[in-house]
């Protein structure tokens, strides 16, 4: 197997660089470099600690670069670069190893989105990171069918809807029109559809990871939702209890019901509608404006939360095609952490008897307590207007190129060779070339029995070559992604010209997942 380096791939060096900007940008203006502490994946090459972290004059002693794979290690380990070289899988270390405070972790994945990932980075948020800190992502969205599940919970887990959501399900009365867990049932049922059908776009993709990794790094509450749904039902929730329990055929455990039923956003939601409503009751009966009630269930989610939020004060997503054909999504973020608000919120919820029992009346301890948390989440830009134009401006996915080499096929190989170019600069060109006989094919174009001419695009030999459907083309060419680099990758996919073709289609609004309107 050839060895796999990082460091000529200028399209993912663009990522390195809107890395080393955020740092430069944001944590730079108020930290020594050399007082950073970083969490990495270097690779073999090493490139992100010479092309960000030297330049930034972060000290390499406080750099921790993790690589599971023991060889790789061994060979970092041997340019003598001073950094901590730890092999181990980010999972393993976050789960067995004490980290001081991080101020920038770096996680250039190769693979697809995992959930031990996202299980990672809740543990990073709950003990490592540091108030202000840097995060980077980045994960490949190809041969990723093991993430669809991921993708379809990132659909149901969008802030933006899920800030409308609740808005209805607040000001207006029950129904199924405006029931928070229904609609989050239309929107996994949608995405599923897609997937099913082969037209989920890469930006869907991307938008969707991403909304999963903000929904960790914001503050899970996942075991804090039974909590919240105890407090809020009071002495009605053995009945409520019983009743789910009827409903989905199953026992479920009273002290932590959600985990019980099994984490599912359309549970959450279903949980949350109740809790809401005996909120809403209750506020209703104690003659309390009903505009306190989206404070109350912030504070109360807060208070529920087992790992510190955090919510981007800047941020950029974006992607790129890798040098081996590699379609790649990521996201870079200054992530701060609102203690003040975080403080105000558990007072006012309790205020209000959390966890214990609700005593929601509308006194100057509560009028008091609402104020300070109202205040705290309108500081530095925090309040959910602000936070919304945040989320709005990472979901504008920056295209930074691609660096794809040409896949070597049958007849460019021969093209090459009658060109006067030699076995290794082929080799240099072009990628895919490790399992075709090339000496043999080498042979018979020295004997003259294969012209280039006389070669389809498509031989016998090129079979195993990956090809792409007419969706997935039409995606790629939406990305602004020429129609001459989509066919140097996948040659034997589509011709330039069918290529330029479907351009001009999407162009003219006439193709929607690849497909003619």
């Amino acid at each position: 197997m050839a060895e796999k380096h990082y460091d000529a791939d200028w399209a993912k060096a663009k990522s390195r660089g809107l890395v080393k900007d955020m740092i430069q940008k944001t944590i730079l203006t108020f930290r020594r470099p050399q007082d950073l502490k970083v969490l990495c994946l270097p690779g073999r090459d090493a490139a992100e600690v010479y092309e960000v972290y030297d330049p930034l004059g972060i000290s390499r002693y406080n750099i921790i670069g993790l690589e599971r794979d023991r060889s790789i290690a061994e060979e970092i380990e041997g340019k003598g670069l001073g950094i901590k070289v730890i092999n181990k899988s980010l999972e393993e270390y976050v789960d067995k190893n004490h980290i001081s405070c991080l101020d920038v972790v770096s996680l250039d994945f190769t693979g697809y989105l995992q959930s031990s990932q996202l299980d990672a980075l809740r543990k990073i948020c709950k003990k490592y990171a540091n108030t202000n800190w840097i995060l980077h992502w980045a994960n490949s969205i190809k041969r990723d069918g093991a993430s669809n599940n991921l993708y379809v919970r990132g659909a149901a887990n969008d802030f933006e809807t899920a800030v409308s959501k609740l808005s209805d399900f607040i000001n207006k009365e029950n129904s199924p029109d405006n029931s928070i867990a229904m609609s989050t049932a239309n929107v996994m049922e949608e995405f599923q559809k897609k997937i099913s059908n082969g037209e989920l776009s890469k930006d869907e993709k991307a938008l969707s990871a991403l909304t999963l990794v903000r929904a960790t790094t914001g503050g899970e509450y996942l075991d804090g939702i039974g909590k919240i749904f105890k407090f809020c039902t009071g002495n009605k929730y053995e009945g409520y209890i019983q009743q789910l329990e009827q409903e989905m055929g199953r026992e479920i455990d009273r002290e932590n019901p959600y985990k019980s039923i099994g984490y599912h956003p359309i549970v959450r939601d279903m949980l949350d509608e109740i809790s809401l409503t005996s909120i809403k009751q209750a506020a209703k009966e104690n003659k309390i404006d009903p505009l306190f009630i989206s404070t109350i269930w912030s504070a109360l989610e807060h208070a529920a939360s087992e790992t510190k939020g955090f919510v981007p004060k800047d941020t950029v997503t974006y992607s790129y095609i890798s040098e081996s054909g590699n379609p790649m999504v990521g996201n870079v973020s200054f992530l701060s952490h609102n203690w003040r608000y975080d403080k105000a919120a558990k007072e006012l919820a309790r205020a209000i008897g959390f966890p214990n029992k609700m005593n929601l009346k509308e006194d100057y301890q509560f009028l008091m307590a609402c104020k300070k948390a109202s205040d705290a989440m309108h500081s530095e830009g925090r309040s959910p207007e602000d936070i919304k134009n945040m989320m709005k401006k990472e979901k504008e996915i920056v295209f930074l190129g691609s660096s794809s080499r040409p896949v070597l096929s049958k007849q460019r190989f021969v093209e090459e060779l009658e060109n006067g170019m030699s076995l290794d600069q082929i080799k240099e060109k072009y990628r895919g070339w490790e399992n075709k006989p090339l000496p043999q094919w080498k042979a018979h174009v020295t004997m003259g029995s294969y012209k280039s001419k006389d070669l389809v695009e498509e031989a016998d030999e090129d079979s195993d070559l990956e090809k792409i459907t007419k969706e997935q083309a039409v995606d790629l060419l939406s990305s602004g992604i020429p129609a001459e680099e989509i066919h140097a990758a996948y040659p034997t996919s589509f011709s330039t010209q069918q290529l330029r073709a479907y351009k001009a289609h999407v162009t003219m609004g006439t193709y929607k997942n690849g497909k003619e309107e």
